[in-house]
């Protein structure tokens, strides 16, 4: 059970900590003494994911925050003359200059999920066949954990949307 004074320290440690923050003072009907009771809410900014979804033709990527908001989005063309290492460091590229336009920090990612076309080994995040782009097996995790320096999950896009449908 968790005392009224331990409530207060451990809510001044997440407001130190930027984990929540203030949205206001109560309002209370009966005047009472000390202090104002305050409305705190989780700052669903202190922290961001990031969301690729390749296809055949087109390659979506968005920045989200905690509460799956969208901060922003890009829609690149994909371009399947290039081999599949050129084609993820391209991705890699374009997220990083969203994030640098958006002035989120990669320390402020908690990592990006990408959902690919065909046959995916989630286990070890590489690409079976991507129809339409490679025929080869590809690491695409390795490959953008490499080129982005955050912890990178890979699925299927239609598993990705269905989860992300039943989520939001």
């Amino acid at each position: 059970k968790l005392t009224p004074a331990a409530i207060t320290i451990i809510g001044n440690e997440m407001l130190k900590e930027g984990i929540v923050r203030e949205v206001g003072q109560l309002e209370e009907d009966n005047k009472r003494s000390g202090r104002k009771k305050m409305l705190i809410d989780v700052n669903y900014d202190l922290k961001y994911v990031i969301g690729i979804n390749i296809e055949s033709d087109i390659v979506n990527i968005g920045i989200s925050n905690l509460k799956g908001e969208i901060k922003t989005s890009k829609r690149i063309t994909t371009d399947k003359d290039l081999r599949p290492e050129v084609f993820l460091g391209n991705i890699a590229s374009e997220c990083m200059k969203i994030l640098w336009s958006e002035n989120i920090l990669k320390e402020n990612i908690l990592g990006a999920g990408v959902g690919i076309i065909g046959p995916i080994d989630k286990a070890n995040g590489i690409s079976l066949k991507a129809y339409g782009l490679w025929k080869e097996k590809v690491p695409v995790k390795k490959i953008l954990e490499k080129e982005m320096g955050i912890r990178v999950t890979v699925d299927n896009n239609v598993r990705n949307l269905a989860l992300g449908e039943i989520d939001y």
